[in-house]
């Protein structure tokens, strides 16, 4: 849409300098008429004027001066002649008076389109938008781009019109020097609220976000010890998993309360104590254990009804889309897709040299259903669902080493691609390093 405004503006320009020069050329090679003489200011009506009556008339000029000022003011024009009372005759000195004029005219309507439009245009090209420190999530509510901080512990509205970031929403105030005390944790929307976790020790909450109004309503789960671990929406339920003794806590959407504490810590021969959260749908919730099995749950029993060995190290990250879960795990190389359906592994698709071992290869959704694959923090690749080859490629600027970077997030909104950055690995929690957003154009 934006190349359509920008195409159209360019015409429109194109056509008003056409208009105007073809005005002046026209009225420049205008010809005069034959044996017709310009009359020289001093030669009215063709009679010539003598030194004596330049001076009479010049002396006269004097003398009525000041008897005009008195009648008309000190600083006020003096009336009009009834020679400028006469109807202006058309020649070719008022053509060309036109023709500047036009000149003008098309000057300030240039100026005022390129104002008009170039913030329109602003998505054609990639655009830095500065946010907080630690941007790792990113999602789209109530028409605009919203983002979550892990280590300033807030939330940030990006208008996708002006592609500027709003005053950050504090939930809570980042305490450590690891942000054990608080630290966002992840964020999630159902479409109308915004659901913030914060896995800190000190406020182990969900904290619900009224996009619009900014209205918030906090549930505090667990204790010191078994703190919220991950979140995710389905089956009209907010679910969060625990760090241990595998709770697993269900939702209510609008008002939080806890409609159902599930524990999984029995589950399998030698029990469970982490649950991470990948995905829920309307009948299932996706979830990952310390072991690295996949486990499905289902969403009205709260049983597990499938259970899957995927990995044996690392941390699980997963993408639904479509009737099938894609799934990595930092440091190992390889990428796996799951039937959602009949719990099979349909295909597997080795991944070479990836970055950060602890960090990556990540694997994530932009909210569309498509699927991206990130195996270094300078790039993101666009998978085929089906197949797991590559279709696209965003290269993300990186200073200094990928090293210093953790994974990032992706979201498809407004027409746009947009991709948070996270620089800082380095400088620990209370790093003052901020972090960004990448607006990328959709193709």
């Amino acid at each position: 849409m934006s190349r359509i405004v920008w195409i159209s503006a360019a015409a429109l320009a194109l056509l008003l300098l056409a208009v105007s020069t073809t005005a002046r050329r026209r009225c420049s090679r205008r010809p005069r008429r034959a044996g017709r003489r310009r009359r020289p200011p001093s030669q009215p009506g063709g009679r010539l004027l003598d030194r004596r009556e330049v001076v009479r008339r010049a002396r006269r000029a004097r003398e009525e001066a000041p008897r005009r000022r008195r009648r008309t003011g000190r600083n006020s024009r003096p009336l009009a002649s009834l020679r400028e009372l006469q109807p202006t005759r058309w020649s070719l000195g008022a053509f060309q008076s036109l023709s500047t004029t036009i000149d003008v005219g098309m000057t300030r309507a240039l100026v005022f389109l390129a104002a008009a439009v170039m913030p329109l245009t602003a998505s054609v090209g990639r655009v830095r938008i500065d946010v907080g420190r630690g941007p790792c999530c990113i999602v789209f509510a109530h028409g605009g781009i919203w983002v979550g901080n892990h280590r300033d512990v807030s939330v940030q509205r990006v208008d996708p019109l002006t592609n500027r970031a709003a005053n950050p929403i504090v939930i809570a105030k980042p305490a450590g020097a690891t942000g054990g005390g608080s630290n966002l944790s992840a964020l999630v929307t159902d479409g109308k609220a915004l659901f913030v976790l914060d896995g800190g020790a000190l406020e182990r909450s969900v904290t619900r976000i009224d996009p619009a109004t900014h209205a918030r309503r906090v549930m505090r789960l667990g204790n010191v010890r078994v703190l919220p671990r991950s979140v995710a929406f389905g089956a009209n339920s907010v679910w969060v998993t625990s760090s241990e003794d595998a709770e697993l806590w269900q939702l209510d959407p609008v008002t939080l309360a806890v409609r159902s504490t599930t524990s999984l810590a029995n589950a399998g021969p030698l029990g469970t104590i982490q649950l991470n959260l990948l995905a829920a749908s309307s009948s299932a919730v996706w979830a990952v254990d310390e072991k690295l099995d996949l486990l499905r749950i289902d969403a009205q029993t709260r049983k597990i009804v499938k259970t899957i060995h995927l990995f044996t190290d690392g941390f699980a990250t997963g993408a639904a889309s479509g009737g099938a879960l894609w799934i990595a795990s930092s440091g190992q190389h390889r990428l796996l897709r799951v039937d959602t359906t009949t719990g099979r592994v349909t295909r597997r698709v080795a991944l070479g040299k990836t970055g950060d071992a602890s960090v990556f290869p990540v694997v994530e959704s932009a909210g569309d259903g498509s699927v991206w694959l990130q195996t270094d923090a300078d790039a993101l690749e666009r998978l085929d669902p089906t197949t797991g080859r590559v279709v696209r490629t965003i290269r993300i600027p990186i200073v200094g080493s990928t090293n210093n970077y953790f994974a990032s997030a992706i979201l498809h909104a407004r027409g746009a691609l947009w991709v948070t950055v996270w620089p800082g690995g380095s400088g620990g929690f209370t790093a003052k390093t901020r972090g960004f957003v990448l607006r990328f154009p959709q193709r």
